[in-house]
């Protein structure tokens, strides 16, 4: 009886080692298969089927590929091929703005979402990992923005910025 009950939580084991497996391959793979989807949608038909060219994304595909990284613990080099990946597929954005904020000043912002300082001080390297490889592939078109200051006064700078780019780049034309 007991090498009976010893088999049958390694057959349990062995399946739910391969459901894990195949879900950690095949979720990842979806969400990102998606997201493209999404980008191909939102970004390429929009500039083909309007005359407005103008998009703004809250979050661009740099962050879908950081959250699924984490938490599939892709590795570096993974997580670069995705980020080229979706560079070459997706339109480049003109202006991307990495709104910096200190570990301290996020946690009062959203404790219930970033749970401690320590989580606060990870959340911050990650992004500026990503930073660091979005600022090679876009070619300086990162706009800095000291996230430390009142909410407004980061809006109001944020406003400024894009529609002095807008007003510059239609005066190019």
């Amino acid at each position: 009886l007991d090498s009976k009950i010893r088999n049958q939580k390694k057959i349990k084991n062995r399946n739910t080692t391969v459901t894990s497996k195949i879900s950690n391959t095949l979720y990842p793979t979806i969400v990102l298969l998606d997201y493209l989807r999404f980008g191909i949608v939102k970004i390429w038909l929009s500039k083909i089927t309007s005359s407005h060219n103008i998009i703004i994304f809250d979050r661009f595909f740099y962050d879908v590929v950081l959250a699924v990284s984490k938490e599939f613990a892709f590795s570096n080099s993974t997580k670069e091929k995705f980020i080229n990946l979706y560079n070459k597929l997706l339109p480049s954005p003109d202006l991307i703005f990495a709104i910096d904020v200190l570990p301290e000043v996020s946690y009062l912002r959203k404790k219930e979402e970033i749970k401690s300082i320590e989580n606060a001080e990870k959340i911050r390297n990650d992004y500026q990992e990503v930073y660091s490889a979005i600022y090679d592939l876009q070619q300086g078109k990162i706009i800095k923005v000291d996230g430390n200051r009142s909410i407004e006064v980061i809006k109001d700078n944020i406003l400024k910025t894009t529609l002095d780019f807008l007003k510059y780049d239609t005066n190019k034309e």
